[in-house]
C-alpha cells in the first residue's frame, strides 16, 4: 500500500471537508472554493503562485468568454428565431415539433452554454405543452439531458471539457482539438435522443397541466380580498394587524377605483386585495377590523391589475441570494415584485414567504409592474419561464453574433489559436459590434463558477504533486487492476458521474482528472481514455437536479421531485456507461 506524505495528508483533508460543503451546501459552492485555497496555500501544500493560478488559467478565461459569446447569441435574438419556429410548428405536427427542439437544443448546446440554451427554451416548452397534448413536465426533463448531450460533443459545449483540457496540458498531454470528442459525444447523442423520445414521455409523470400560473400555485386560498371593518382602530392599530398575520397588500380599491401605491392609506369600507398564508386567513376570518369577502376562484387575469403582470422565475444555480432570505433579494425595491408563492423542492409554499431561505432551483410566483418583467429577465440570478422573448433585442446584429461565433470556433478549430484566445477575441468584438454593451458583457459573466474554478484546479494540482492521487488510486480504483484497464475505466467513469451528482460538475472534473492520470500511470496505459471517461462522466448527470446546472433549471417549472431524474435518469446513466466502456477504447486506445 502507498503512504501517505504529510502533504497528501493536508489534500485528501481538504478534499474530504470540499466534498461534504459541496453536498450539504452549508455555505456557498464559491465560498467553499476560496477555503480550499486558503487551506492549500497557507498549509505550504502549495506556493502561492500555484494557488492563485486558476484566476488566470486558460479554462477559468475560455469559460468566461463563452458566456460572453452566449449572451450575445441571446442579445441579438438568434436563439429566439429558432425557438419561435418550433412553437409555431406544435401547431401543425405533435412530433415532428418534439423532435425538432430536442436536436435544436441538443445541436446549439454543442457550441454555446448550455445553460443559456435551456433558460430560453423553458418557456417555449410551457408554452407549446397544450399544442402537443401533453404537460410540461414531460418534456423539460428530456430538454435538460439532451442539452447535457449536445454539450460533450464539443471542446466548448461544456465548461468540464474546457477544465479537463486544460489540466490534461498542464500534465504535458496534447490539448483536446475542438470536435475530438464529438464521434463519441455523437453516439451518445443518438443513444440518449432515442431512449428520451420513446422512454421519456412513459416514464415522466404529469407533474404540471396548468398554463394558469394563479391556478398552478394554487393561489386559490392565498389571495383574497378583505373589506375594513368600521371599528374605531387607527391606521397604526391596522398595519401592526397586517404584519403580525403577513398580508402582502396587493392593492387597495375605493369606490370601486384602485388607489394609486402612494395613497395606501387605508380606511373603513376599502376593499383590499391581499396574499394571506393559511393561518392568516383563519385569524382574518375571526376579525372585526377586517372581513374576507366572497371571491370567484383566483386567476391569472384577476392578479393583473391595470399594470401588474404575473410571471414565473427560476432561481438560477449560481445566484447570490441562494442560500439568503427572500426578503434580502430586494425584489419589490429592485424590480417592484412581490412574491406570491415558491414552488420548492417537489412542494408549494404560501406562508412566511420572505423569511424562508432561498435554494437553487426554486420557482417563484412574482407580481410586479407591467414592462418591469423585462428587467427580470436581464438579472442573471432569476430565469423567467413565463415571458418570452426580451423586447429590447438587437435582432438587426444577429448574424454579425453568429458571424463572430463561427470565426471563433473555427479559428480555434483549425489549430490556428487556443479557444481561450479566440473567444476572448471575440466577446471583444461582440461589443465593438453592437451585440452586447459593455456593462451587458459583465453581467453575462457568472462569476461564482470563475470562482470555484479558481479554488478546485489549484486542488487538483495539489492533488498531483502531493502524491495524494497516488494513494487515493491505491484505495480505490486499485482493487480493479486485476480486472484489466476496461473495467478499471468503466469504474472511473462510474465514480466521476457519482461525484457530478453529488456536487458541481466542475469540482468533480477537476478533482478526478489527476486520478485519471496516476490510475493511468500505474496501470501502464495511455491516460488518454481515461482522462475522456472523466471528461464524459462529469457531464452526463442525470440522476439529481443538483448535478448539472440545466437540471436544476428544469426542477421547479417541471414540478419536479427529487425522485423523477433518477427514475428517468438511471437507467440512462446505465447506457452511458456501458457505451463508454465500450467505444472510449477504440476511439482513444490504451496503447
Amino acid at each position: 500500500m502507498v503512504g501517505m506524505s504529510i502533504d497528501a495528508a493536508i489534500v485528501l483533508g481538504t478534499l474530504a471537508a470540499a466534498t461534504l460543503l459541496f453536498v450539504t451546501e452549508w455555505v456557498a459552492y464559491d465560498v467553499t472554493a476560496v477555503l480550499i485555497l486558503a487551506v492549500l496555500a497557507f498549509s505550504g501544500t502549495v506556493s502561492p503562485e500555484t494557488a492563485l493560478e486558476g484566476f488566470s488559467n486558460p479554462a477559468t478565461i475560455a469559460i468566461a468568454s463563452m458566456l460572453v459569446l452566449s449572451e450575445a447569441l441571446r442579445r441579438t435574438g438568434v436563439l429566439e428565431v429558432l425557438a419561435e419556429q418550433i412553437r409555431k410548428l406544435a401547431a401543425r405536427s405533435r412530433t415532428l415539433a418534439t423532435l425538432t427542439l430536442l436536436v435544436t437544443v441538443g445541436v446549439t448546446s454543442a457550441f454555446i452554454n448550455n445553460t443559456a440554451v435551456v433558460a430560453i427554451f423553458i418557456p417555449v416548452v410551457i408554452a407549446m405543452a397544450p399544442d402537443l397534448e401533453t404537460s410540461p413536465s414531460r418534456l423539460l426533463m428530456p430538454l435538460s439531458f439532451i442539452s447535457i448531450f449536445g454539450g460533450v460533443c464539443t471542446l466548448v459545449g461544456t465548461s468540464t471539457n474546457l477544465l479537463v483540457s486544460s489540466i490534461a496540458e498542464q500534465r504535458g498531454a496534447a490539448p483536446f482539438s475542438m470536435f475530438e470528442m464529438a464521434p463519441a459525444g455523437l453516439v451518445f447523442f443518438a443513444v440518449g435522443f432515442v431512449y428520451l423520445t420513446l422512454l421519456g414521455p412513459r416514464i415522466l409523470p404529469e407533474r404540471r397541466r396548468e398554463t394558469d400560473l394563479a391556478r398552478g400555485y394554487e393561489m386559490d386560498g392565498f389571495v383574497s380580498e378583505i373589506e375594513v371593518g368600521s371599528d374605531t382602530r387607527d391606521q397604526s392599530d391596522r398595519d401592526s394587524l397586517v404584519d403580525s398575520l403577513d398580508l402582502d397588500i396587493l392593492e387597495i380599491r375605493r369606490d370601486e377605483k384602485k388607489l394609486p401605491k402612494e395613497e395606501w392609506q387605508w380606511q373603513p369600507g376599502d376593499v383590499l386585495r391581499v396574499r394571506a398564508g393559511g393561518e392568516a386567513i383563519e385569524e382574518l376570518l375571526a376579525s372585526e377590523a377586517l372581513h374576507i369577502r366572497p371571491m370567484r376562484p383566483v386567476s391569472d387575469e384577476m392578479l393583473e391589475g391595470e399594470t401588474l403582470v404575473v410571471c414565473e422565475v427560476v432561481v438560477s444555480p449560481d445566484a447570490d441570494l441562494v442560500g439568503r432570505p427572500l426578503a434580502e433579494a430586494d425584489l419589490e425595491e429592485r424590480f417592484g415584485a412581490r412574491v406570491l408563492a415558491v414552488h420548492h423542492a417537489g412542494a408549494l409554499e404560501h406562508d412566511r414567504l420572505l423569511d424562508r431561505r432561498v435554494a437553487q432551483g426554486d420557482a417563484l410566483l412574482l407580481l410586479t409592474v407591467e414592462g418591469r418583467e423585462q428587467e427580470l429577465a436581464r438579472d442573471h440570478q432569476l430565469v423567467v419561464v413565463s415571458q418570452h422573448p426580451l423586447s429590447d433585442q438587437r435582432t438587426g446584429r444577429a448574424w454579425i453574433a453568429g458571424l463572430i461565433l463561427a470565426a471563433a470556433i473555427g479559428t480555434a478549430a483549425a489549430g490556428l489559436a487556443p479557444i481561450a484566445l479566440t473567444a476572448l477575441a471575440a466577446a471583444a468584438l461582440m461589443v465593438i459590434t453592437g451585440c452586447l454593451t459593455t456593462d451587458e458583457a459583465y453581467r453575462a459573466i457568472h462569476w461564482k463558477i470563475l470562482v470555484l474554478l479558481a479554488g478546485v484546479i489549484p486542488l487538483g494540482t495539489a492533488m498531483e504533486t502531493s502524491g495524494a492521487a497516488r494513494w487515493l488510486f491505491a484505495h480505490t480504483l486499485h482493487g480493479l487492476h486485476g480486472f484489466g484497464p476496461h473495467v478499471v475505466l468503466g469504474g472511473l467513469l462510474i465514480l466521476t458521474m457519482v461525484m457530478t451528482n453529488l456536487m458541481t460538475n466542475i469540482a468533480a472534473a477537476a478533482f478526478l482528472t489527476p486520478l485519471a492520470f496516476e490510475t493511468a500511470e500505474a496501470l501502464g496505459v495511455s491516460a488518454r481514455p481515461l482522462v475522456v471517461a472523466v471528461m464524459f462522466g462529469a457531464s452526463l448527470s442525470f440522476l439529481s437536479p443538483i448535478g448539472y446546472q440545466t437540471n436544476t433549471l428544469v426542477y421547479g417549472p417541471g414540478r419536479y421531485r427529487y425522485g423523477d431524474f433518477a427514475r428517468l435518469g438511471a437507467g440512462l446513466s446505465l447506457l452511458c456507461v456501458a457505451i463508454g466502456v465500450a467505444l472510449i477504447p477504440l476511439l482513444w486506445p490504451f496503447q
